[in-house]
């Protein structure tokens, strides 16, 4: 009876604690591309300490990929762009901002130790090519799709992505919210200049 009682009130705690987890994941992870919410990054800019690097990016012309290939695209690119940027080196922590936009975090780094990690995963941002299913003609019926295809390859249409960042340090201001504005400031440099590129707030 007493083992009974101790193995249902454990089975209860693990249920709870797994529950807890799943609603804290939940909470802090945007249901897109799987990396953490802006809800997260509030969260971690409390506790960044007196030297950090933020660089805010957002996809270039982002819109026209929507009007163009529709929604499900759009959503593609996200996840693309999100994937590269899980491989930023240099000890980043990658966040989606909202919408097309994200943040890369250097804690206990300032802007020239970042720079390079920056720069390499613009590059690998632009060198990707997105392939494209070809949606021209296509039959709803499945059987009447293979039957029109025969044993024909199916075209492969590609687009490229590229992203602008901007980049500022805690050197410029203290507070990081007022860092996120000057790497935003950054970012809009980086959009006039003709987008794919990073520009820099020194301070």
């Amino acid at each position: 009876q007493y083992i009974s009682s101790t193995m249902f009130t454990l089975t209860g705690l693990l249920i709870i604690i797994y529950s807890t987890s799943a609603s804290h994941q939940l909470a802090f992870t945007d249901s897109l591309t799987l990396i953490p919410s802006r809800r997260a990054l509030d969260l971690d800019l409390k506790h960044m300490g007196r030297k950090f690097t933020i660089a805010m990016l957002d996809v270039d012309h982002f819109k026209k990929f929507n009007d163009t290939y529709g929604h499900d695209t759009g959503d593609d690119v996200l996840k693309m762009v999100a994937s590269r940027l899980m491989k930023t080196q240099g000890g980043a922590k990658v966040y989606r901002f909202g919408g097309e936009e994200f943040t890369i975090v250097f804690k206990g780094k300032y802007t020239e130790d970042c720079e390079t990690h920056v720069e390499e995963v613009r590059e690998l941002i632009a060198q990707y090519e997105m392939i494209l299913r070809d949606q021209d003609n296509r039959p709803e019926d499945n059987k009447q799709g293979r039957k029109k295809r025969g044993n024909a390859v199916p075209k492969k249409k590609t687009v490229s992505v590229t992203a602008s960042f901007g980049v500022a340090d805690s050197r410029s201001a203290r507070n990081p919210a007022d860092v996120i504005k000057l790497a935003d400031d950054a970012l809009y440099k980086a959009k006039k200049a003709g987008r794919n590129c990073v520009r820099f707030c020194y301070a």
